[in-house]
């Protein structure tokens, strides 16, 4: 763990050496000590080491408490470092008042109580701990926050564009255990001339096993993993015309996908000649002449 810098800033060596052996008793060691008998050594020791806080006596000759603080305050390089005012004399309201308005953060009587002193540093280093976080985070570049918006950006579109491609490999694959379920109905259909009848009773059976067994893909289940991917495209079609139906939409959906109507067909176990009459109603509803303006019309509603 870093320990926090403190500046001890005080005309008497007995102060100085009470407010060291504070500190120091704190385990585990959590405090570097600094130490200046007046206010221009602690300036020249604050500017060169920047330390985390100060405590100040505020009456010291040349240099009062005050008139350090102002100091401290002109100098980009120091006019942030926390300050706790120490004194035994100016202890009115009026002294408080001056002391917190000239930027002390906190003031501390003498003669100093060590748990007071303890807790005191504690809590002012916490606060200045916790007001630095928030200025990184304004300082933050408005380049840094477009990139930072950018990657992300980029991501969703990642994970978007795998989610397609999932989902267009699933129905490929339909596709592809369709047409082979089709060859096998034929090459089978084709041996129906050399069987006898029970051998004709099994190959019924077989034909029957095997539409059952068929990979289907759902039509309901593409539709809600679709809508998942792009939440708001069913509703952006829906608005540009209150006819649109079921059908429509899983039309669009299939052309977004970049399938061709053939393969539609096969899909959803309709006429290559139904699926491009859906189409034609779908391009009338939209106000698209063609199916390849129609697609990229979609497109732009994902």
């Amino acid at each position: 763990m870093k320990l926090k810098t403190i500046l001890i800033v005080d005309d008497d060596p007995l102060n100085i050496k009470i407010i060291n052996e504070y500190m120091l008793t704190v385990t585990p060691v959590k405090y570097e000590m600094l130490n200046a008998s007046n206010a221009r050594l602690a300036l020249k020791i604050a500017n060169s080491v920047v330390p985390d806080l100060i405590v100040t006596d505020w009456e010291m000759p040349e240099m009062n408490g005050i008139e350090f603080i102002n100091a401290l305050k002109k100098n980009d390089l120091t006019k942030d470092i926390p300050v706790i005012m120490a004194t035994g004399i100016m202890m009115t309201s009026d002294d408080l008042n001056l002391a917190l308005s000239s930027g002390a953060v906190d003031f501390i009587r003498k003669p100093i109580d060590k748990i007071e002193l303890i807790a005191r540093v504690r809590t002012v280093l916490e606060l200045s701990d916790f007001i630095y976080e928030i200025k990184l985070q304004k300082e933050i570049s408005p380049n840094q926050q477009q990139a930072s918006q950018e990657n992300e950006i980029s991501a969703l579109k990642i994970q978007l564009n795998d989610k397609e491609q999932e989902l267009a490999s699933s129905i490929n694959y339909h596709i592809q255990n369709e047409n082979k379920t089709n060859d096998i109905t034929e090459k089978l259909k084709s041996l129906k001339p050399f069987l006898n009848d029970q051998g004709q009773g099994v190959m019924r059976t077989l034909l029957v096993s095997l539409k059952q067994n068929e990979s289907q893909i759902s039509l309901l289940e593409l539709e809600n993993k679709f809508d998942d991917i792009h939440s708001r495209f069913y509703r952006k079609i829906e608005s540009k015309n209150d006819a649109i139906t079921k059908n429509d939409k899983i039309l669009a959906t299939f052309m977004v996908l970049g399938f061709m109507p053939a393969e539609i067909a096969i899909i959803i176990e309709k006429s290559a000649n139904s699926v491009n009459v859906g189409f034609s109603r779908l391009r009338t509803k939209l106000n698209q002449g063609d199916n390849r303006s129609l697609r990229k019309f979609l497109k732009t509603l994902k």
